[in-house]
């Protein structure tokens, strides 16, 4: 005959995989992805951290989608107006 209840380790496990999950998620998006493309794009690392974090908390996940596309921008432009140029060299490594 089978006991009628289960194990304590049956019921940990849904709960420990939804926040392993949401732990890797949250590592990889705001410190993984933010480094790899400061270094692939010629951006400062911190400055893209930054402008993920800030334009996520302005607008949510659509900003923290744009940010590093608005980085990007901003920092082309900046390369190329002279008297934008201190956005560049902020933005640049």
């Amino acid at each position: 005959m089978r006991p009628r209840y289960l194990p304590l380790t049956v019921l940990l496990f849904p709960p420990l995989v939804v926040a392993s999950f949401i732990g890797l998620t949250i590592i990889e998006g705001q410190i993984v992805t933010p480094l790899i493309l400061g270094k692939r794009l010629a951006l400062n690392p911190l400055v893209v951290f930054l402008s993920v974090v800030f334009l996520f908390w302005l607008w949510g996940v659509l900003g923290a989608l744009m940010a590093v596309p608005m980085l990007i921008t901003l920092k082309l432009i900046g390369d190329q107006v002279e008297s934008l140029r201190p956005i560049s060299v902020i933005a640049g490594r």
